[in-house]
C-alpha cells in the first residue's frame, strides 16, 4: 500500500519580516511518494468471522485436543502407570480413560 506525501519545508525570514514575499515561508511540493492521479483508493476491513465459523474453529481445536489427550493416555498405559494414575494425574475420570484405552484396543 503506498501512501501519498506531502512535505512542506518552509524558510522563514527572522523577527525583522518585512512586507516583501520573497520573505515569506517557501512550500515545495516533494513528488517522490505521490499516489498516482485519481480518486482515492479506500481499503476495506477484513470481515469478522461469523458466528458459526467460530464454533466450527473451536470445534475443530477440542477435537485436536481430544487427539493428543487420548495420545498421552496410551502413552501412559504403555509407560505401565494404572488407569487410576493416569486419571488422577490427567485430571480426567476413570470412566473416560477406560473409554480412551477401550476405543483404541488397549485393556
Amino acid at each position: 500500500m503506498q501512501l501519498c506525501a506531502l512535505f512542506i519545508s518552509a524558510q522563514r525570514g527572522g523577527p525583522e519580516h518585512s512586507g516583501n514575499c520573497s520573505t515569506l515561508p517557501r512550500m515545495e511540493l516533494d513528488t517522490r511518494n505521490m499516489c498516482a492521479p485519481g480518486p482515492p483508493t479506500w481499503i476495506a476491513p477484513p470481515a469478522k468471522p461469523t458466528t458459526e465459523a467460530l464454533i466450527r474453529a473451536k470445534l475443530t481445536e477440542y477435537r485436536n485436543k481430544c487427539r493428543e489427550r487420548d495420545r498421552l493416555i496410551l502413552e501412559a498405559k504403555q509407560g505401565g502407570l494404572t488407569e487410576v494414575a493416569i486419571a488422577e494425574l490427567s485430571g480426567h475420570s476413570r470412566n473416560t480413560v477406560r473409554s480412551v484405552l477401550r476405543n483404541h484396543g488397549v485393556s
